[in-house]
């Protein structure tokens, strides 16, 4: 199961997740860097309780096609439906390459292009 959420055009949508482990990605590039006031908040729709996210090693790699890094893993403990929210999408800063030089030539992705990734883990 994959859910793919604009981070620029739908800063807070409700989704259906299952009980499981999820990894969670940004797509449009291979480099990231957050503001101060950028979060991806996940709650139970219902209880409202926060699902505690954890920070992971920065792994580059493409999911669908598109040029990804993740950077979060959580677990579901109740299939439901949860609300995410992305606080300060503007904190973003997300560019096509590591390599510095070389984003002088790509320039920056679309917003169109960064979104936020959930995808089911099986383990």
């Amino acid at each position: 199961m994959v859910v793919t959420i604009n981070v620029f055009e739908k800063p807070s949508s409700v989704i259906n997740l299952r009980k499981g482990t999820y990894t969670i990605y940004l797509s449009g590039g291979h480099s990231v860097s957050f503001g101060i006031g950028f979060q991806v908040i996940i709650r139970n729709s219902i209880t409202l309780e926060k699902m505690p996210l954890k920070p992971t090693k920065k792994f580059r790699g493409k999911l669908n096609g598109a040029k990804t890094i993740k950077f979060f893993t959580m677990e579901i403990r109740d299939s439901n439906n949860y609300l995410v929210e992305i606080l300060n999408p503007d904190e973003l800063v997300i560019k096509k390459s590591i390599l510095g030089f070389k984003n002088l030539f790509l320039g920056l992705p679309d917003k169109s292009e960064i979104n936020l990734i959930i995808e089911r883990s099986f383990r």
